[in-house]
């Protein structure tokens, strides 16, 4: 038996805009699409090879709002990831996905970016 998953595409765009000295607000969006994928049974007998669609496939798309401070070399960020709709070509799927935040620390000795 050989499983198949199906092709993935994968975008996503963020932006951020100062709100005052030292605080950016953000927002991201992201879409994910994925394909059915194939399930091959080959047997080793007269047996005919089989092969059979998995409706695994579907659509996800996401916010993320988010607000971070700027804190010297160290900036902390609180943000979310807002489901704003998922479709899944199996009618058995569920399409309930639930918010998630996300609290991360960005570390930048060098300052790079020159903000």
């Amino acid at each position: 038996v050989t499983d198949t998953s199906g092709n993935q595409i994968l975008g996503s765009v963020f932006a951020r805009k100062r709100a005052g000295k030292k605080w950016w607000l953000h927002l991201g969006v992201s879409a994910n699409t994925i394909s059915d994928g194939k399930t091959k049974t080959e047997y080793s007998d007269s047996t005919p090879t089989t092969e059979m669609d998995v409706q695994s496939g579907g659509t996800v798309i996401d916010l993320y709002p988010g607000l971070s401070y700027a804190l010297g070399k160290l900036n902390p960020f609180l943000g979310v990831r807002l489901p704003v709709s998922t479709s899944w070509n199996n009618e058995s799927a569920s399409d309930d996905r639930d918010m998630a935040f996300i609290f991360q620390f960005t570390y930048r000795p060098g300052r790079l970016a020159g903000d």
